[in-house]
């Protein structure tokens, strides 16, 4: 009788493992066929490096257990995660080159926070030379331009409502072009022009709508918005490179196995992918120690769930190093910063 328990738990721990291999491939083939779908398949592909931490351990019942039909399925699961994961633990071979090196920040600073002093800290602990900012306030302008002059002295602050605000900062001449990205944004993208030691570089920052509700029509209509939004704003990279060095930065709201993204990163290389090490994940942060999940609209999440905070360059560049800025709080983002260099 004992030996029939033991024999019944081992088949169905089998069980359960086969159940969820068949799962995690039946998601990777949806992926793949619909992409995002009406939006709910786009959720949950955001997520989907999550569904693969039950593999390890499916993987070693399977060894001890000598469970060969588990065997493909592993495999198939370890292949489909180093195929969608592995250019995060890889870097590209760098080009030499004695080019010059143009340091750039991009950071969501949180237009509902009222803590500027921790935004600050992780600003000057970076030392960039040219700041995208996002979600940028009145009071945040008011209290950046003032703290910030002397590092950033040339400045494009277009205050908004909690999330609607942008901010260029930077230590070399910049305008604004006469250009307008079209869209329904999260704030009207900034197209900007540096003038970098002679050499004119268009940056663009900007800002795609959240979706932050589990609402059909909305989760459908936002995955909607950031795909032609993001897909106007690849139109605009891919032809002003023709003319020039180009970078974008700013809040996808989208991760890289959403369509959205793909708009981007088909025609510029994802800094982090080119440079970066590991996940990188940017969202959410702990704005306030008093809990230890991030509260977005009704539910509670696990915080630095998701990479959804860019850094993209046109060929012109190379990706020398990426990384996470400083987090100190303030914001429930971490800025990703670039060290670019110019190719000859």
């Amino acid at each position: 009788m004992k030996e029939s328990s033991v024999k019944s738990k081992r088949s169905g721990l089998l069980a359960i493992g086969l159940l969820y291999l068949l799962l995690l491939i039946s998601w990777f083939l949806l992926y793949i066929v619909f992409g995002d779908g009406s939006g709910f398949l786009g959720l949950a592909n955001a997520i989907a490096l999550y569904f693969f931490l039950p593999l390890p351990l499916v993987a070693l019942i399977a060894v001890i257990r000598n469970s060969k039909q588990l065997y493909w399925p592993i495999v198939a699961g370890i292949l489909i995660f180093v195929w969608l994961w592995g250019p995060l633990f890889t870097t590209t071979e760098l080009v030499d080159s004695n080019g010059p090196r143009l340091r750039v920040m991009s950071f969501n600073v949180l237009g509902r926070s009222g803590s500027h002093e921790p935004i600050l800290d992780s600003i000057l602990a970076e030392d960039a030379d040219v700041l995208l900012l996002q979600e940028v306030t009145s009071s945040t302008a008011s209290i950046l331009s003032g703290r910030l002059a002397e590092d950033y002295p040339y400045q494009i602050l277009r205050a908004g409502a909690q999330a609607s605000g942008m901010g260029v900062l930077s230590r070399y001449p910049i305008k604004e072009m006469d250009i307008s990205i079209a869209g329904n944004w999260n704030g009207r993208p900034q197209v900007i022009s540096l003038d970098w030691m002679g050499q004119e570089i268009a940056l663009v920052n900007f800002h795609t709508v959240s979706t932050g509700s589990v609402w059909p029509r909305w989760v459908r209509r936002t995955f909607e918005r950031r795909e032609e939004d993001l897909k106007s704003l690849a139109d605009f990279a891919e032809e002003q490179s023709k003319s020039g060095p180009v970078i974008v930065a700013g809040d996808a709201n989208a991760t890289h196995l959403n369509e959205a993204y793909k708009f981007l990163a088909n025609v510029l290389q994802d800094t982090w992918m080119e440079s970066g090490s590991g996940i990188g994940n940017t969202f959410p942060g702990p704005v306030t120690d008093d809990s230890s999940f991030a509260r977005i609209s009704l539910f509670r999440i696990p915080y630095w769930l998701v990479r959804i905070d860019y850094i993209f360059a046109s060929a012109h560049w190379q990706s020398e190093a990426t990384w996470l800025a400083e987090f100190n709080g303030g914001s429930d983002h971490r800025g990703v910063v670039s060290e670019l260099v110019l190719l000859d």
